[in-house]
């Protein structure tokens, strides 16, 4: 073969290795986009659906909690309506009770607006790592013919989907503890609207969570338990008999 067969034979081979690097960057480039436009479309999709189906819950229980603390006087009834700032009032209908009943604060709302909020935090971090993660292993190597790069990517993604799991699970037990103190508030409560039926609605929540909201905006109007001030503690009533 003469020089110039050779200069065109290398020529063909360069062009044919050229167009089909460029369709399989094309192409993976491709089904990277339609992979992350996927991912996020159900994405948004499960959190629409989910939307729909919490707002009645939501406004059912936002009313009835608002409703109690603000005959009730507790101070800021509309964090009633706001997500996390709520334990505050539900915690505080549950001080409420104990106040009157006992004389003694069990602080309650502090507690559970503390650990709810440390509980959001934490699945935020959680829910960051793995998003983060996810697209991250979309536009690695691992998409591309070339796998050099496979083992190393498939070890980073697995380091991060530690690194989500140990935030989310310490947020496991955080929102447990927050979840048996609302629990607590819950019982107070009913004990203060229905004394009679507060065991039984107390043990139905916990087994079907579904129905507090409805529960709390029916009991909203009834104090047939509430005791009708605070009882004084002894420390109280010395410092009343000193100021006589």
């Amino acid at each position: 073969m003469g020089l110039l067969g050779q200069i065109c034979t290398l020529s063909y081979r360069y062009n044919d290795y050229y167009y089909q690097y460029n369709y399989n960057w094309d192409a993976n480039s491709m089904d990277e986009t339609a992979f992350i436009a996927v991912f996020f479309g159900m994405f948004m999709f499960i959190i629409a659906v989910a939307l729909i189906c919490f707002v009645p819950f939501y406004v059912f229980g936002s009313i009835g909690f608002y409703t109690i603390a603000k005959r009730r006087g507790i101070k800021a009834p509309g964090l009633a309506w706001v997500p996390v700032a709520n334990y505050y009032i539900i915690g505080g209908i549950g001080d409420d009770y104990q106040r009157r009943k006992t004389g003694k604060d069990s602080k309650l709302r502090i507690w559970m607006l503390v650990l709810g909020i440390i509980g959001v935090v934490l699945m935020v971090i959680a829910f960051t790592i793995l998003i983060s993660s996810v697209i991250s292993l979309a536009m690695s190597d691992i998409f591309v013919n070339d796998m050099q790069y496979e083992d190393e990517m498939i070890l980073r993604f697995a380091m991060s989907m530690i690194g989500a799991c140990l935030p989310l699970i310490i947020a496991e037990f955080v929102m447990i503890a927050c979840v048996v103190l609302y629990y607590i508030s819950l019982y107070r409560l009913y004990k203060a609207a229905s004394p009679d039926m507060a065991v039984v609605l107390t043990v139905l929540s916990v087994i079907f969570s579904v129905i507090i909201p409805f529960v709390v905006f029916a009991l909203r109007n009834k104090d047939e338990g509430l005791p009708a001030q605070s009882v004084e503690t002894p420390a109280q009533l010395q410092s009343g008999a000193d100021s006589l």
